[in-house]
């Protein structure tokens, strides 16, 4: 794991790198038109949050392509696209991806640190069965799903990998423009189990990631 950023003039230069690119790529006008815009983010920022700043593999381990560094980061980071509302799927993909898959080797990660696919995670997923390699059931506030390539579905302790092409994906308007929520559901979709998650912690730690970007 790369060292953490301990002391806090350390913590303040990272803050200050991230305020400085949001100022020129997150602008008023910029968050405006993304938020009326059908995709609803910009690609070419979304590669440079990750090639620039190192944010999309922020948590992601080293081996696998990340910077493997800890909450401690994360929230600075949060508190600092929150303030320039950035319209970016970056806590489904950067924040929440990484979470669910801690201690877990999933290929999938590299591609998320080099911002090449946007995943999405279901956590609120009561009534998903899993049987002969297939998902059935609805997973609801989903978000980003209908942006992201793949979706993780948390059920019983287990991560689960589908493709989001296989599933429907039904979004609704909140009142956040830059955040999309979605139901999504599974009819004997395909899916590989990855591993095991402490939910309650993963529940906690997207929490506090939702926090920090709220305070933000």
């Amino acid at each position: 794991m790369t060292d953490l950023l301990t002391t806090p003039a350390e913590r303040q230069e990272f803050r200050l790198s991230v305020r400085r690119f949001l100022a020129d790529r997150s602008t008023e006008a910029d968050v405006r038109r993304l938020a009326d815009d059908g995709l609803g983010y910009d690609p070419d920022v979304w590669k440079q949050l990750g090639s620039e700043l190192g944010l999309l593999g922020l948590l992601v381990p080293e081996e696998q392509g990340g910077q493997g560094l800890t909450t401690v980061e994360l929230v600075v980071a949060l508190e600092e696209t929150g303030r320039a509302l950035l319209c970016a799927p970056l806590l489904s993909t950067a924040v929440l991806t990484p979470l669910a898959l801690q201690g877990i080797s999933a290929p999938l990660l590299a591609s998320v640190a080099d911002g090449s696919t946007l995943v999405a995670v279901a956590l609120e997923t009561d009534g998903i069965t899993f049987a002969e390699g297939a998902l059935t059931g609805t997973a609801i506030n989903v978000l980003d799903a209908h942006l992201s390539a793949r979706l993780l579905v948390v059920v019983g302790g287990k991560v689960y990998e589908v493709a989001t092409a296989d599933a429907t994906v039904t979004t609704r308007k909140t009142l956040d423009l830059a955040i999309g929520l979605s139901t999504v559901e599974l009819s004997a979709t395909p899916a590989v189990l990855l591993g095991e998650v402490d939910v309650t912690r993963l529940q906690s730690l997207a929490a506090l990631a939702a926090a920090a970007h709220l305070v933000g």
